[in-house]
């Protein structure tokens, strides 16, 4: 029976490698849709892995690679959602005038891909707490979606986990970018914050 579970598990990290590899040389050259379909691909076999889902599982390699995994999707989507917005933005400076490109119909896709991009990302972060990409992809979607969002405690909520997560992504490795990210958290919250009339819930610190 051990035998069985060694031969399943090391079938799904081989797959899952497999299409990870696969992923990233996609990601490279920013073919962010076919990123992102590898890495759902990776994902699929790695949940084939027995235990993979246990939340007291002792598994470190599986729950690393699995932390990776999803912090590199929530990253494709991302990606996905820059070139959207780009090319978005081109298309109104080129007063193009389409149905299929109504301002509410990108909107809505941004928005959903955004928060499809969070969820990822927290699930990287309960697989592996120390995955720093995780906790700052994260606070990247929660800071879109915060900034995006029409609904005024949606966004406070989301202000409020994007400056949370990209806290701990610099706790874990301080980098220019994390720096500079959490500092537009904090100001936008605070913005927010006034506007709502409100207190914050919690400190907000700046980084140092």
């Amino acid at each position: 029976m051990a035998s069985d579970l060694a031969v399943a598990r090391a079938g799904a990290l081989e797959l899952a490698n497999r299409f990870k590899t696969e992923g990233n040389a996609h990601f490279i050259e920013k073919r962010m849709a076919m990123a992102c379909a590898s890495y759902n691909k990776a994902i699929t076999e790695l949940r084939k892995a027995p235990g993979i889902d246990d939340s007291d599982s002792t598994d470190v390699q599986l729950r690393e690679h699995a932390s990776v995994l999803y912090a590199n999707r929530a990253a494709a989507l991302l990606g996905i959602e820059h070139d959207r917005l780009a090319k978005l933005q081109i298309l109104q400076q080129l007063n193009v005038q389409a149905d299929f490109i109504a301002d509410t119909v990108w909107e809505a896709e941004i928005l959903r891909s955004l928060d499809h991009a969070e969820r990822d990302a927290a699930v990287a972060v309960r697989f592996n707490p120390k995955n720093a990409k995780a906790h700052f992809r994260q606070g990247l979607a929660a800071l879109e979606l915060g900034t995006r969002d029409p609904d005024a405690t949606n966004r406070l909520e989301r202000l409020q986990l994007a400056v949370s997560a990209l806290q701990a992504s610099d706790a874990l490795s301080s980098t220019a970018r994390s720096k500079a990210k959490l500092k537009d958290a904090i100001k936008k919250l605070e913005e927010e914050t006034a506007m709502a009339n409100v207190e914050p819930i919690g400190s907000v610190v700046e980084p140092k």
